[in-house]
């Protein structure tokens, strides 16, 4: 048995050619944002709890959605990861803008944003007919510029730094 690169289980054949049963390796892996220990069994209890609403932590939503009225206009607040679990909430503050409205979105709290992020954004360009000046990506911080910068989101809306 042996273990990819990366970290990964990988496979092994025996001496007759068969393949063995695959095995964990026994070292911490990164995996980018967090170390995960593959030497202990996962409870799945644990990962889905039904007391805990979709997207959040026990200790609460990882990411804060937040519609706030700046200089007159309605700006959707984010604090925390965009990813997966936060993008319903995005696209409901998304949905309250009136439609003669740019959809503002300041993303100056932004941890981490992953592709369902940049989905919404593309999603809420879309709703407005594909107008730049519709969606406004307001005060990205370096890693959040960058993931725009690489995937061409900002070529599509407009961002203000």
């Amino acid at each position: 048995m042996t273990a990819g690169d990366d970290g990964s289980a990988t496979t092994a054949r025996d001496a007759a050619g068969r393949l063995e049963e695959p095995c964990r390796p026994t070292a911490l892996r990164r995996s980018g944002r967090h170390d995960v220990n593959v030497e202990d069994p996962i409870d799945p209890d644990v990962l889905l709890d039904p007391d805990v609403p979709s997207g959040a932590s026990a200790g609460g939503y990882l990411c804060t959605v937040v519609v706030t009225p700046i200089e007159g206009e309605p700006v959707v607040v984010l604090e925390g990861e965009v990813d997966l679990a936060a993008v319903d909430r995005l696209w409901q503050a998304i949905e309250s803008i009136p439609d003669d409205r740019a959809i503002v979105i300041d993303l100056g709290g932004v941890t981490f944003l992953d592709s369902s992020g940049l989905t919404v954004f593309l999603r809420a360009l879309r709703a407005r007919d594909g107008r730049r000046d519709a969606v406004v990506l307001r005060h990205p911080n370096t890693h959040v510029s960058w993931v725009l910068e690489v995937t061409g989101v900002d070529q599509a809306v407009r961002v203000e730094r």
